[in-house]
Formats: structure tokens, sequence, C-alpha cells
């Protein structure tokens, strides 16, 4: 399909309104990732209104160089006090005193972090709970703004009206996020009720363990993760979560709603076995979930399927010899036990890309393209080495300007008045007046023969100007044409002589007698024929009249000969110092290229907006081996004014100002033409196409009757595979019970691509999404339906949790110190009791037990 046909087809993909928050440092640095995505997406600076990101951390905003840049109003800073006043005098601060009960826990002043302890995360939310409260206020009131859908819209962007996606994002395993989210999202929850989907993603352990060094804080964070999980599932399943936060009238949330409709939670290591490198790109992959959900060709297929998932209780078919149970609706009973009262909500996905880094492929076209016009520029079309012959059509068309401009400077000359003969001959020796409409032709003459055969041709053309051996110049030089013409035919030298004879301006003995001999006869002839004697004396003073014309002629012919043999043969010089500048610069934008191509490298960001995201789930499209190709199928783009518009300054320089160019500045003014002239890589960027290197790869893998190794299509398949692990041995859960959600977008219509068929057999359980954009193909996995009873790493969890030699304070990883009374969510084999997953069968005290305000 051809890149118009792109053009006609592509449709911009529907925007969900859709708020981001981000709590803790790995949130934040995910608002960040969205950020730069969205803007990739949307095109421009600034995000379109109905978008919204809001970061929260304990450390003051600082934008790096190498970061996507967070703005005042999508941060807020939720430290910078001091936590030790605050707690000594909590009768000032009733709100925190009705769960503050830490002596053990150090304070100090906050300004950097929370100290992996979550119960310091959560005294700084309610120490900023109003910044925070403003800032979401506001940030919701912007995602239904009329005249922002009505810009989007205007731009080609359907947005959705009536539904908003709300993401909070953070680490279960430090002090910020995990001490906080629980009460972000409530407070959320509290403010949007049931009319928005509230998604939460969040990280394990192991995305951060292999990051830090301590083994103790290793082992924090684990137990952490612990805690979070055990509140995270209790509030989940029963709704009782309420807090009474500062300047609120009531607690919050008012009305009981599950704070999450979906909660995911993301790894290091897939299913598959295979790891991600490093944090950030855990935190790409999480950004890219959104970006998929919110702005892209996949999102109504994401939120469509999602739908229909059902949110199944699992069946517990084990014996039914001991102990009571509760049956479906909580109670106890003496039976046995028939279902775990566990809802299923807990998700994972993976995300892949296959992205085509157009502005790099751009950017290497371009260095080429500068590599060409150097060669162009010295050896003309052939773009061989100018240090050869001429190509016999490049002679051919230096043969052809040389008549041409012979016929100029004959004409010319042959035009110059009689009577301006001396000034002109001045002029000329001068280098100035006259001189310059007979230069002006050579010059565009020259200028034409480079554009035509590079410096090669014109250096030609000043040989047939100003050889450097006469005897040996051929017959079409300048030496050996003559502009002034006596009767039809070039002067001779026997020509001049007779006007010297006539003229009487040298000449022998012999001549001065044969002169005064003439001058008697004159003497006679009037004494006895005057009249013949006047004719005569006027046929011989015209005669003198015309040979001294000749003279003056020729003298002019002559001088204006000299003239521009000095002039060409300086030219020549310059034109030979530019081939050896253009050497030089060739060499460098051969270097320049050859580094832009080693930058094209599925492992290697390169700096662009578009490919900044590089993670293990993303890569890049295509290698060295395809940067032929495309120069190939970019070099079809390039016409005839676009070579001109490029050279033809840097020509007129040449031969204008007489001064060779150096290497550097060559460089400069080309790479400079080139990045100018937006219509030429306008068509250039078009032939960027993700389908023709799937051809392209297909065709090389068919000729060589194997598949390659750095196959992209599967490298990007493979690859997408859940990014958690879970343990279905233990208990009677099987993998069917879970809901997929397998989504590929790609350009086209897989039945319509034969090319791409066969590049994805075997591929047919994923649902194939054409959307008309050739730079990328985006795929995603989503599993609905996990139990958290199956994490694999849970036990590991559990014992750092229970590990009392190095935390003998087991309510310090608790947002609230009765909270370490939750239900564990993992089967305690010491003592008889619920399933893992099982709620106890009598809950403590009242139903007000684990609220946030007990």
């Amino acid at each position: 399909m051809n890149q118009s046909n792109w053009t006609q087809r592509y449709d911009k993909p529907t925007i969900y309104p859709t708020l981001v928050v981000g709590v803790g440092g790995m949130g934040t640095n995910t608002v960040r990732a969205v950020k730069r995505r969205f803007r990739n997406v949307w095109g421009g600076d600034q995000l379109p209104g109905m978008i919204q990101l809001l970061a929260l951390d304990t450390e003051p905003l600082v934008n790096r160089l190498d970061q996507e840049p967070l703005f005042a109003d999508e941060f807020a800073y939720m430290g910078k006090f001091d936590a030790t006043r605050l707690v000594a005098n909590l009768d000032q601060h009733p709100e925190i005193a009705r769960w503050w009960h830490y002596p053990s826990i150090p304070l100090g002043y906050i300004h950097n972090g929370a100290k992996q302890l979550r119960p310091i995360g959560r005294l700084c939310f309610f120490r900023n709970y109003v910044t925070f409260k403003q800032l979401l206020e506001t940030k919701l009131a912007n995602l239904d703004k009329i005249r922002d859908m009505e810009v989007a819209q205007n731009r080609g962007f359907p947005v959705v009206g009536n539904y908003q996606l709300i993401y909070v994002v953070s680490s279960l395993c430090g002090g910020t996020g995990a001490g906080m989210f629980l009460d972000v999202v409530h407070r959320i929850r509290a403010q949007v009720r049931n009319n928005a989907r509230i998604v939460g993603i969040f990280f394990l352990p192991d995305v951060l363990e292999a990051e830090i060094s301590s083994d103790l804080q290793r082992r924090r964070i684990r137990a952490n993760a612990y805690a979070a999980l055990k509140e995270l599932n209790y509030f989940q399943e029963t709704q009782q979560f309420k807090a009474l936060y500062p300047s609120e009238q009531r607690e919050l949330p008012d009305t009981p709603y599950a704070p999450f409709d979906f909660v995911f939670l993301l790894g290091r290591t897939n299913r598959d076995g295979r790891s991600l490198a490093r944090k950030s790109d855990a935190e790409n992959m999480a950004a890219h979930l959104i970006q998929l959900t919110a702005i892209s060709h996949l999102s109504s297929e994401i939120l469509g399927l999602e739908v229909n998932v059902v949110r199944e209780r699992m069946f517990d078919l084990g014996d039914g010899a001991g102990g009571s149970s509760r049956g479906p609706a909580g109670e106890v009973t003496g039976e046995r036990r028939v279902k775990r009262g566990h809802f299923l909500v807990y998700s994972s996905f993976a995300t892949s890309a296959l992205v085509v880094p157009h502005e790099s492929l751009v950017d290497f076209w371009q260095r080429a393209f500068v590599a060409d016009l150097i060669r162009r520029f010295a050896a003309g079309p052939s773009l061989s080495d100018p240090r050869g012959p001429l190509p016999p059509a490049d002679r051919q068309r230096i043969l052809n300007l040389w008549q041409n401009l012979l016929n100029r400077l004959a004409s010319r000359y042959a035009a110059l008045a009689n009577d301006r003969l001396d000034e002109v001959l001045e002029e000329i020796q001068e280098g100035r007046g006259a001189w310059a409409g007979f230069w002006e032709p050579v010059q565009q003459a020259m200028e034409q023969a480079l554009m035509d055969a590079g410096i090669r041709g014109a250096l030609a053309l000043c040989d047939l100007l100003a050889p450097a051996n006469i005897a040996t110049a051929p017959p079409e030089s300048l030496p050996r044409q003559r502009l002034f013409l006596v009767d039809g035919r070039p002067v001779s030298e026997d020509d001049r002589q007779r006007w010297r004879k006539l003229l009487a301006q040298q000449g022998g003995w012999a001549e001065q007698l044969q002169q005064l001999a003439g001058s008697l006869g004159e003497l006679l002839m009037m004494a006895f024929s005057p009249r013949q004697a006047r004719e005569r004396a006027r046929e011989l003073a015209a005669r003198k009249a015309r040979a001294r014309l000749y003279q003056k002629r020729d003298a002019v012919e002559v001088a204006l000969v000299d003239q521009m043999a000095k002039q060409a043969a300086a030219l020549r010089e310059t034109l030979r110092s530019q081939i050896d500048a253009c050497a030089m610069a060739l060499a460098r934008a051969n270097q320049e290229a050859s580094r832009m191509a080693d930058r094209i490298d599925p492992r290697i960001p390169d700096g662009r907006p578009s490919t900044s995201t590089y993670y293990e789930l993303e890569t890049g499209a295509v290698g060295r081996d395809y940067l032929q190709h495309f120069y190939r199928r970019a070099g079809a783009m390039v016409m005839d004014e676009d070579w001109r518009q490029a050279l033809a300054p840097l020509f007129a320089r040449l031969v204008q100002s007489g001064g060779a160019g150096s290497p550097d500045e060559l460089l400069a003014r080309l790479n400079a033409a080139v990045a100018a002239n937006s219509s030429l890589l306008g068509r250039v960027r078009q032939t960027v196409d993700i389908n023709h290197i799937i051809t392209v790869q297909h065709s090389e893998e068919v000729q060589q009757t194997r598949q390659r190794p750095d196959n992209r299509i599967h490298q990007w398949l493979d690859r997408l595979n859940p990014y958690i692990r879970w343990d279905a041995d233990r208990f009677s859960f099987h993998e069917s019970n879970l809901e997929h959600i397998r989504l590929a977008a790609v350009p086209t219509s897989r039945q319509d691509d034969p090319n791409l068929m066969a590049a994805t057999v075997g591929q047919e359980d994923i649902k194939w999404v054409p959307t008309g954009d050739p730079m990328r193909m985006d795929a995603v996995w989503i599993v609905h339906g996990l139990p958290i009873t199956l994490l694999e790493r849970l036990d590991e969890f559990r014992a750092q949790y229970e590990n009392s030699l190095d935390f003998p304070v087991r309510e310090e990883f608790h947002l609230d110190p009765r909270w370490a009374q939750l239900p564990e969510i993992t089967p305690d084999s010491r003592t008889p009791g619920p399933s893992r997953g099982e709620r106890p069968a009598v809950i403590p005290r009242v139903d007000r037990t684990f609220r946030a305000e007990s």
C-alpha cells in the first residue's frame, strides 16, 4: 500500500478523559513517562485539557534534563514540614491523633522521602491534605470541559463524553507511595463515586530489589508490600475504609464503594521467566498501558472487553472433614467449605511495541544525502570519483555549454560600440565596467557546469577558457577560437602586419622608402589629376580608419582573452582546492551517517520523543540491515529541484567569490540546506512504513529458507506475557479461570496484508486491530481474575513481615497500628483456621474494628 493511502486511511485515536495520579517516586516517574507518551500521540508541548496529570511525592520537584518535565500544577510536594513537632502537638491535629500510635518511628524534618516507613507517608498525606484536595478538584473539573473537547475534535481526535478513567500508580514497597495510595484512592472515590473507572497499578518488590544495595532494605520492602496487600485486599473487599481528613466535616468516603475497579500488580519477571532490566522499564510499561487505554486505537477494544470480565469466586473442593467455614454470605457453617470468600479482582499485564524510529531514519537519510550532495558537488550526477576523467555524457554537456558560451561572448563582443573601444580596453584590463558584461556569462556557464557535471565539469570548462598548454590546447578552446572576425574569418598575424603598414606604425628602410615614393606619386597625381587624388586620399583615409578600428578591436579581444585566462586560471586553482575540501567533508559526512546508522538499533534509545521510551518490551523495528532499503526508497523522493536548491548557493558562492569553502563550512551549509527543505523531508517521512520493513524482512527469510534470529515480529510478540508470577499448583485453580485480553494494533488489516499474515502465523488468538499508523505496532496482554493468594513470592513477603528479629514492631508496616490484625492473605499452616484469602469466621469485635478512624 502506498503512502498516500496511509494518509487517507489514518484516523486519529479516540481520547478518553483521563486523570493519572502518581504517588511516590515510582508513581512520579510513571507520570513523566505517561506525559511523554501522551504528548507524542497528541503532538505538541501541551496536553489536551481532558488529559490531566498529578504526581504526589515527599521529595521536591526537580526536572532533570533527561526527564520529561512536570509543571507546577502537575505536582504536589507532600513534604517540607517538621514531623517531630507535629506529632508532639497531636492535640492540635485530632485527625492524625485518631490513628498515629507509633512511638518508635524516628521522625525529623520531612523533605526528602519517607524513609521506607509507610506511616510517615500517610502522615505526609494528612499534613498536606488540603493541597492535594485542591489540586484533585481542579484536575477532575478539567476532564470534561466543552472547550477542550472541541479543540481535540477540531484536531481530528474523537472524545468520549460522560466517561472518565482515573489511574493511581504507586509501588507497594516504599514509604511515600505505599503510605498514601489507600487514602488517595478512597478520597478520589469519594469525589467521583461511581462516575469514573478507577484503576490501580502497583509495583511489587522485585521491581526495585535489583537497584537496592542494602539487604535490610530489601527485606523491609517485602514486608511493606505484604502489609500493603493485606490492607488493599481487605478494604477492596469489605469497602469499610473511612477516614476524617483535615478541613473535612465528615468521614470519607461517606458511602461504601470498592476503591478500585481493577487492580494491576506488576513485577519484574513475567510468566515465561523473562525479566525487565531496570526499574524504569516497569515504569514505562505501566505508562504504555495507560496510554493504550486512554488514547490509542486499542482503547475502545480494551475497555469494551473489560466490561465483560466476570468476577467469579474461586471454589474450594477440599475435603469437608473438619472445621467450620463460612457460607456464601459469610456465615459460619459446619459443612465443608464451598467458597473462599475472595473476589478475583487482581490483574496483571504486559505491553509490547514495535516502533519505527522515523526521526532517526530521517536523520540518517539526511546525513547520507549530504554525503551524496558532496559527491554531486564534486563529480556531478554520476557521483563518481572526481579525480577520474569526465564521463562521456558529462563531457558532451560541457561542450554544449562551451559552444553556447562562445556564442554569447561573440555576440557581446560584436555589440561593442566602436567609439568606446579605448575605454572598453581600459575597463577590461582593470576588471571593471565592460568586463562584467563578458565575465557574467562565463560565471553563469560555470554554475551550470557545476550543476551538470560538478567541480570536475567546471574544471573542464576552465581548461577550455585557459588551457595549461596552448600548444596542446583542443581546437574548441578559447585561444583557438576568435571573437573578432574580418570578412567572416579569424584575424591572422598577416592582417595585423598589414594594418601596421597601412598606419605606418612600424617598418624598416624598405617600407619607409616605399612610403616616400608613394608620397611623391600622390603629389604628382594631385598636380595633374586633383579629383583622382582626392578620391584616393579618401579611400586611404577610410582604409586607415578601418585598420585603426581593427587594431582596437583586436587589442580588446587580446586583452579580453588574456583577462579571462587569468580569471579562469585562478578559478581553476580554487576549484582544485574545493575538491580537496570536498574529500575531507565527504569523509566527515560518511562518519556522521555511520554514527546515525549505529544509533538505529533496537537496543539503544535514540533520544527522540517517539522512541525515547525504550524498555525491554518496546523495540525498534529496524536495524542497519534495513537502511539500504530505506535509503533507496527515500531516494526516489528527491527531485532535480531539491539538488539545485541545496547546491546552487554553493556554486554561486564558489564562482562569484573565487574562494573555496572549508570542509566544516561546506558540511554546515549543506546540512542547513537539507534541514530547511521541509518539502523534501516531508516526502522522505512518508516513505517510513513498518509494513515495508516486515515485507523486506520476510522476503529475506523466504530467500534464505530460514527464519532470522532477529525477527522483529517474533521478538515483539514473544515478549508479550503478563509481568507477574503465580503458583497455580497449590490450589484447585486453573488458568482457564482467568480472563485474557490479547490485542495488537497494526497498520493494516491482517487479512488484507499477506506479508503481515505470513509473518504472524500462529498468533490467531490475538485480536488484530488495523490503525492506519505506519510508524508503530502495539500489543497488550491483560489477565484479569488472579487470586492474590497465588502470588509466587507472597509467602516470602509474609516471612519478612513476621521477621521479628529485624522488625520487632510489626505495626510499623501498617498505616494504622490496629490494621496489623487484618486477615492474613496467605494460609497459616501453623494453626488451623480459614484458608488463604478467606476472612476469619468471626470478624473481631464490631464491623468498625478495622475502619480507618477506629
